[in-house]
């Protein structure tokens, strides 16, 4: 190719190789012009010596010397010199290849180069900077305007026009751009590689900043280097911190103090670069177990969906059903075992995901957050089976990676209560459930204001005694979950439901209240058709101490007799006749001494003939009490296994092997230990309760408010409770039975509740 012959107006009368193409920029020394090589047919920059400065011999050397050092200077990053002469009005150029593209300056302000980006340029700056500093070469001028960006993305420092060679003993004459230089530059003083090192700091924080450095004269730089080091590099984003450090450092007053040259200050930024390159595989990885947990959470709900299902089927069919009933429950079971399996797959690699991402970057807050809500959540879930050293395990590991402090309440194991009492003047006494001797016992802990506004109490269960002028003491039953507000809120109010004080001789010895609130029922898998764990709401009642006595239950017979009612259908007895209680010359009456004993042999509509007999009698709203108020009343709130706490042992209730005795039933005041904690006897042992409500396998759904008197119907009624004959496993308080209304059992009695206020 030849570049045809037309001369530029005003251009200079160049060598005959060159042809002249126009002005690419100009500068202090001299000029740069776009030029055209004629013997290798390529455009080239040569860069003019002024036409003013020809006479003056110190910038003539000066522009000689940048052509001769820059020459020497063979690197990919430093623009090549490709000629040098003289034309015939004596201005000295040197021809040099062109780079094309736009200085660092130019690019920071149009704000569209990624941050990354940024500072890889500048990496590459540093590394361009170090092979000069090896060459004993420290280039003065180092700034944005300085560093050139190619079209393909190369980077160039150039005018190295004011740079030096240390072994030169050079001038202590103060040349340089004022914001870029280092206090000894300033002063005249001995220049190293480290005075580099402060322009490419001051370049950095300008980089992370976006803040441009103050305009000065080299006295108004004197002036504020007499007053201190400059101000710390702030307002970065945290993963930009340790840049931040590494530019202070790199503008550090002293020489001394800052990075010894280039290569040092570079190294220090491409560690963060690979870092963050880590940093940004690491957060590929956590994004991928977000979607893992994801996916773990939708098979987990659709498993449950599939056993709800199962379970649907199930409870529509007789238990004595064929099989070809049963195959379609049967296949959803086994649908909900495989998600089961596919679920655990999507966790193990969830947590696979988030240790190979701690492994690129130990730091990564996001990880560290995933996996502390991960274990907490399992934790709970450990919790929630009684499974004490999994929970355990699993707190250890939310102590490790709560590093953003979300847990830290949780895992003091504190939580927090407020309480509304609708009584002026009540007394609030806090008593905590603790272990002592494998059984639960309260522990004095103290008093609360009243109204109580988020105090502060460790995690646990605890009874409240509440007390006020005029009204019976209401012991109310909460726990206090780690890192939670205890909810009073009944489902679907906004506020927190306030507590009622029953008015002075409500509670009878023989009863006992208990308040309305949440509670835990089921969750224990050795309970025979025990519940799914279910947090589930029921309204206040009134339930009776003791199942109802054979003294009490001669009562209601001689009543029931005097009105001329036939009281056979009513009557305990087997398929012999009557036991328990017989007909004497003073009417219905047990044998001497087993007055306190539980009745039993009667049906679920004796007990309901009794209730509607004691309704008659008192006016109180007396029933069979809904399975779930039985469980809530045997258990308490907590969800616990046995009502003394987590431990079986079968002589703390009247049960088989609870005495070398043989097995029967005992008086209603007898067993100390089988007592459940808000206060109702036997619920382990003696004899089980008829309860109200029919038989339903599913039970209420999570979060239900329990409505106790409603009743769909069925062909089963609930029993719920431990007996005499039957073994401690048989008589876990969370376990069901259920029966028709007409049997009769050896060890089935009942007792009666009523809802309060009612």
């Amino acid at each position: 190719m030849t570049l045809p012959e037309r001369r530029v107006e005003g251009a200079p009368v160049l060598d005959p190789r060159y042809a002249d193409m126009g002005v690419i920029g100009q500068g202090g020394m001299g000029e740069v012009r776009r030029v055209w090589d004629r013997h290798l047919d390529r455009p080239v920059a040569m860069k003019l010596m002024r036409l003013d400065q020809v006479a003056a011999e110190e910038q003539r050397a000066r522009f000689l010397a940048e052509a001769r050092l820059t020459a020497g200077l063979q690197h990919p990053g430093i623009i090549a010199v490709h000629d040098l002469g003289e034309l015939a009005d004596g201005r000295v150029w040197f021809a040099m290849r062109e780079v094309r593209g736009r200085d660092l300056a130019e690019l920071m302000r149009q704000d569209r180069v990624p941050f990354r980006r940024r500072i890889e340029i500048f990496a590459r700056v540093c590394s361009i900077v170090a092979y000069a500093h090896e060459r004993g070469i420290v280039h003065r001028d180092l700034k944005p305007e300085n560093v050139m960006v190619g079209e393909f993305g190369e980077v160039h420092v150039v005018d190295w026009g004011i740079a030096v060679a240390l072994a030169d003993r050079p001038s202590q004459q103060i040349v340089g751009t004022p914001a870029y230089m280092s206090p000894e530059q300033a002063r005249g003083g001995v220049l190293t590689p480290a005075s580099d090192v402060y322009a490419l700091g001051v370049m950095l924080r300008e980089t992370l900043t976006g803040l441009l450095p103050p305009n000065g004269t080299v006295t108004a730089l004197l002036r504020q280097v007499a007053v201190g080091p400059p101000p710390p590099v702030t307002g970065v984003a945290a993963d930009r911190v340790e840049l931040a450090t590494i530019a202070e450092r790199a503008m550090a007053p002293l020489a001394a103090d800052r990075f010894a040259n280039a290569l040092a200050l570079g190294r220090a930024v491409e560690g963060w670069l690979d870092g963050t390159q880590q940093t940004e595989r690491a957060r590929g990885l956590t994004t991928e177990a977000v979607a893992e947990l994801g996916t773990l959470g939708a098979l987990r709900q659709q498993a449950e969906m599939l056993r709800a299902e199962a379970l649907d089927l199930l409870s529509g069919l007789d238990p004595h059903a064929a099989d070809a009933e049963k195959r379609g429950a049967w296949q959803l079971e086994d649908d909900a075992a495989t998600l089961d399996r596919e679920a655990a797959g999507a966790e193990a690699r969830f947590l696979q995901r988030l240790q190979a991402a701690l492994t690129l970057s130990p730091d990564l807050a996001e990880c560290h957050d995933l996996l502390a809500d991960h274990h907490r959540e399992q934790a709970e879930r450990a919790r929630g089976r009684r499974d004490g050293d999994a929970a355990a395990l699993h707190r250890l590991l939310v102590q490790t990676h709560d590093r953003s402090g979300r847990h830290v309440a949780w895992l003091a194991r504190r939580g927090y209560l407020s309480l509304t009492v609708q009584t002026p003047e009540a007394r609030i006494s806090v008593h905590r459930h603790r272990t002592h001797g494998r059984r639960k016992h309260l522990e004095f802990k103290g008093f609360l204001p009243s109204p109580a506004r988020r105090e502060l109490l460790a995690a646990g269960t605890y009874t409240l005694a509440i007390q006020a002028p005029g009204h019976d003491e209401l012991r109310l039953l909460l726990v206090i979950e780690a890192g939670q507000d205890c909810d009073r809120r009944r489902p679907g109010s906004l506020h927190a439901d306030p507590v009622h004080l029953p008015p002075a001789g409500t509670l009878t010895p023989d009863v006992v209240l208990v308040p309305a609130g949440w509670f835990i029922a089921g969750g224990d898998p050795a309970a025979t058709d025990g519940l799914p764990r279910r947090r589930l709401w029921l309204d206040a009642f009134i339930i009776e101490r003791c199942p109802v006595t054979l003294r009490q239950y001669a009562t209601f017979l001689n009543a029931v007799a005097a009105t001329g009612e036939d009281v056979a259908p009513w009557l305990p007895q087997d398929r012999h006749g009557p036991r328990f209680i017989t007909l004497g010359e003073a009417g219905y009456a047990p044998a001497p001494g087993d007055e306190d004993l539980p009745v039993a042999l009667i049906t679920w509509y004796a007990a309901q003939r009794y209730a509607a007999w004691r309704v008659a009698e008192t006016g109180q709203p007396w029933r069979l009490p809904h399975d779930l108020e039985w469980e809530k009343a045997a258990r308490g709130v907590d969800g616990r296994s046995w009502p003394w706490g987590e431990h079986a042992e079968p002589t703390w209730a009247q049960v088989a092997g609870s005495s070398s005795e043989p097995p029967g039933p005992a008086s209603v005041f007898a067993g100390a230990v089988d007592v459940s904690p808000v206060g109702a006897r036997g619920m382990v042992g003696n004899v089980r309760d008829w309860c109200a409500n029919p038989y339903d396998r599913r039970g209420p759904p999570e979060g239900d408010c329990i409505d106790p008197l409603v009743d769909p119907g069925g062909e089963l009624r609930f029993i719920r409770g431990g007996n005499w004959g039957a073994s401690l496993v048989q008589c876990r308080p969370a376990g069901r039975y259920a029966a028709p209304p007409d049997s009769r059992y050896l060890a089935v009695g009942f007792r009666l509740v009523r809802s309060w206020p009612g």
